[in-house]
């Protein structure tokens, strides 16, 4: 009996779930063509956008080496896309930070998403939707 208990809600709860992800997935495949948004020069941007940030946690959040951030970051200055800051009080430590450009291409590439993301999702009602089965998706796995 729990088994089916189980069964019923992961499919009437993860089906619709999934049928939407799989369409945003369609859909921004077409819409991000040739822009590849999970680039890691992207997802290094991406990461800046919120606060700048050291070379130490860039290696966490993105799940590089120092060598890989640091010539990501290179590449990404030269581009004019990130800047590197100098610590207030010691000279010897920095954090990257995004520029006005970088912070235009994160911008751009955002409402490319949100525009995908509101042709799946059809108003405000469907989103609040959508958003209550993720929840209690969350709060099913958490007991299992």
């Amino acid at each position: 009996m729990t088994r089916m208990l189980i069964y019923y809600i992961l499919t009437s709860t993860m089906y619709p779930i999934a049928a939407k992800v799989l369409a945003l997935i369609q859909s921004g495949q077409n819409a991000f063509v040739g822009t590849d948004l999970l680039h890691l020069k992207n997802r290094f941007l991406f990461a800046l956008r919120d606060k700048p940030l050291p070379p130490k946690e860039l290696c966490a959040v993105l799940k590089q080496d120092k060598t890989n951030i640091a010539h990501l970051a290179a590449d990404l200055v030269m581009c004019g896309l990130i800047e590197k800051q100098l610590h207030k009080t010691d000279k010897r430590r920095i954090r990257y930070a995004l520029t006005e450009t970088g912070r235009e291409k994160i911008d751009a590439a955002l409402a490319l998403a949100d525009s995908a993301l509101a042709k799946i999702i059809d108003g405000e009602a469907a989103a609040i939707c959508a958003q209550e089965q993720i929840e209690g998706l969350l709060r099913l796995f958490s007991f299992l």
